[in-house]
């Protein structure tokens, strides 16, 4: 008479999972939405603003920033020595590349300078300058 008894489970037999994919699925799409702003925010620095430029295709990106830290396609170089061979090496798989520099506007004039002989000294026949755009003022 026993053998035919079977205690009533109160417990779940199942894991609803259903839970556990809405929460993954609202976190990648809050990480996707974040991440852009949190890699640029890696470097921080203030760009001169001018009311005239125009938008240019680059192949090299070097930023110097307010510390006077150089960085290479967003790799810090330790010096000037560092940056001419990083885009040597660079010219060597596409000749003809472009620079575009990003200088933070507290950067001595004379820095600069320097890191554009470095650029040409590498061998960079084409350079830019990055800027903010400006609004230009009203004359009245």
């Amino acid at each position: 008479m026993a053998a035919g008894y079977q205690p009533e489970s109160d417990g779940i037999n199942d894991i609803n999972v259903t839970p556990l994919v809405d929460v993954v699925l609202v976190l990648l799409v809050i990480f996707m939405v974040t991440a852009p702003a949190i890699a640029k925010r890696g470097l921080a620095f203030q760009e001169p603003q001018t009311v005239t430029g125009t938008r240019v295709d680059t192949g090299i990106e070097i930023t110097i920033d307010q510390d006077r830290q150089i960085f290479v396609d967003g790799m810090l170089a330790a010096d000037l020595g560092v940056v001419r061979a990083r885009i040597e090496k660079q010219l060597g798989d596409k000749p003809g590349l472009k620079a575009l520099i990003t200088a933070d506007i507290r950067v001595p004039h004379g820095d600069v300078m320097a890191l554009v002989d470095a650029i040409k000294l590498a061998g960079v026949q084409k350079f830019a300058f990055s800027s903010k755009r400006k609004t230009p003022a009203k004359s009245q």
